[in-house]
């Protein structure tokens, strides 16, 4: 290794120890989240309003299953 490479490593490691201690002592900005979606506001309308009544949907199932296979 030669001098040049070895004060390369030696500032590469002094500057990723500064970084961390900054980071760890709270002296970096903090990102801040991405607002540039839309909050979801609730359920979309028009999926319950199409459903079919639960006893529908008993007498369906119970015709199925007392029917015969072909």
């Amino acid at each position: 290794m030669t001098d040049a490479q070895f004060i390369a490593v030696v500032v590469a490691l002094f500057a990723w120890l500064t970084f961390r201690l900054a980071k760890s002592l709270g002296l970096l900005p903090r990102r801040r989240p991405h607002t540039g979606f839309a909050s979801v506001q609730g359920r979309r309308t028009g999926l319950s309003e199409h459903a079919s009544p639960f006893g529908q949907t008993e007498r369906r199932a119970k015709q199925t299953l007392d029917r015969a296979p072909p």
